[in-house]
């Protein structure tokens, strides 16, 4: 039975007990009866009420044992419940003061990449797209409004080449003059003349290139008289000299060079130009400049065929970061499988300035490259 209804039970009979017990003590009482049973009944109830005290004392013992276990337990209880509450709420809390957090830096992280971005589109490619939408519609303007037929203005005629070697000898003077570096520029020369044979697109000049496109209109403004072209390429005349008189083009290339009916083509190297001091109003070099063997003889030989207040013209391409050429540094390196090196116009244009004038510069900026389209005039 459970303690509560023991309890009620046992309070029920004790009273019902003593209450008999007293009446029948009253009504004993209230009747004569000699000393002796009168003190007896007396006795009696004292022992019955002692006994009820007894109990009582016991079942107040056995009350407040149970009352003792059963708080004891219900604490334990609601201390287990409210330590898995606690741990529970605090790792939800955790979690959601980590999400929080975590989408506190990604607005954080997000927000910087919009400024970065919008700052590098407003400052840096929205100005470059203007210049180069303004330099594309200048270029096209003033090449419809040159009349071509001024390239001969000069008086110029196609100067001849003198004492022209076979490729093989050009090629042991460069492996003598040139010894650290020539086996890596000879496998790089190999490379290219096999890319090229595959496919002129990305290898040479072509109309479906827009550079070559604004180039040919870039010669076309600034060239005249004599011309030649150094690094002209093995498949004929170059697209970017189209309209130009091919009675004035000569070039020079080291790869396989098939006879042209139009215009006067060596097979050899930018370090040696087979022709005499002074011969050319205008030279050309059209992203080739970086496959030479040494930078500085190249420049010398272009500089020793131009004329007095000739003009050079230089399509490169720039890579922010690329190294100064140094073929004579133990440490050196080629750059990839077609080059040696790459420009950087921040360490090329303070080269060219002790040589050149720059009467004109353009430079169209790509994803981590740019191509830069330079006229420079000999100083005086």
């Amino acid at each position: 039975m459970p303690l509560f209804d023991r309890t009620v039970d046992f309070g029920r009979r004790g009273t019902r007990r003593l209450l008999r017990n007293a009446r029948n003590a009253f009504n004993f009482a209230h009747k004569p009866r000699p000393q002796a049973e009168l003190s007896e009944k007396i006795a009696e109830v004292r022992s019955e009420m002692a006994a009820l005290q007894v109990s009582v004392r016991h079942l107040r013992s056995e009350l407040a044992g149970q009352i003792s276990f059963l708080s004891h337990d219900i604490s334990e209880q609601i201390s287990a419940l409210a330590s898995q509450f606690e741990k529970t709420a605090i790792g939800q809390l955790d979690s959601l003061q980590s999400t929080a957090s975590e989408a506190q830096n990604r607005l954080i992280h997000l927000d910087t990449s919009l400024h970065s971005r919008f700052n590098e589109v407003l400052n840096l490619h929205f100005p470059g797209i203007l210049e180069q939408l303004h330099e594309t519609a200048a270029f096209q303007l003033r090449s419809a409004d040159r009349n071509l037929a001024r390239v001969a203005s000069d008086g110029s005629a196609r100067p001849r080449p003198v004492n022209v070697e076979s490729f093989d000898r050009v090629l042991e003077r460069a492996r003598r003059d040139y010894s650290g570096v020539f086996g890596p520029w000879k496998e790089r020369l190999d490379e290219h003349r096999a890319a090229l044979a595959v496919s002129e697109t990305g290898n040479a000049a072509n109309a479906a290139d827009a550079y070559s496109r604004l180039f040919r209109a870039f010669v076309e403004y600034h060239a005249q008289g004599a011309l030649l072209d150094v690094g002209c390429g093995p498949v004929g005349k170059p697209f970017y000299l189209s309209s130009y008189s091919s009675q004035l083009v000569s070039g020079i290339d080291p790869l396989s060079v098939q006879p042209h009916e139009d215009i006067e083509v060596v097979q050899g190297i930018s370090e040696y130009l087979p022709w005499p001091d002074k011969s050319f109003s205008t030279v050309i070099s059209a992203t080739s400049l970086d496959h030479c063997l040494s930078l500085e003889r190249s420049l010398d030989e272009i500089i020793r065929v131009m004329k007095p207040h000739g003009t050079f013209l230089l399509w490169l391409g720039s890579i922010p970061g690329s190294p100064l050429y140094r073929p004579l540094d133990p440490e050196f390196a080629p750059a990839d499988r077609f080059h040696l090196f790459h420009f950087d116009i921040a360490w090329l244009e303070p080269m060219l300035e002790p040589l050149f004038v720059v009467a004109d510069r353009v430079k169209f900026d790509r994803a981590g490259y740019s191509h830069v389209f330079y006229c420079l005039r000999l100083k005086a």
